[in-house]
């Protein structure tokens, strides 16, 4: 199990120097991360890419939700904060 302050940046870490470790996150992400102590909820799909010498990704966070979006999940409630999250 991941026991750092930050338990992706160790996912992360030993996925550069266990070639197993690395293949397994790539081929069932949501059950190696559940292994190191990350819960995923069923609703959200996870997908590992490989940076190579040719291929660079670029993760962008979810946009911000607009204020119709804002409406609909407070149900038009006035004074409500909602704070966002990718999950």
């Amino acid at each position: 199990m991941a026991n750092s302050a930050n338990p992706l940046a160790s996912i992360l870490k030993k996925a550069t120097s266990n070639i197993a470790f690395r293949q397994a996150l790539i081929d069932n992400p949501k059950a190696i991360l559940k292994a190191e102590g990350i819960d995923i909820p069923p609703h959200v799909s996870v997908q590992v890419v490989e940076d190579t010498t040719k291929q660079v990704h670029i993760a962008l966070p979810a946009p911000a939700l607009s204020d119709e979006e804002l409406e609909d999940v407070t149900g038009g409630a006035k004074g409500i904060t909602v704070n966002a999250c990718h999950w």
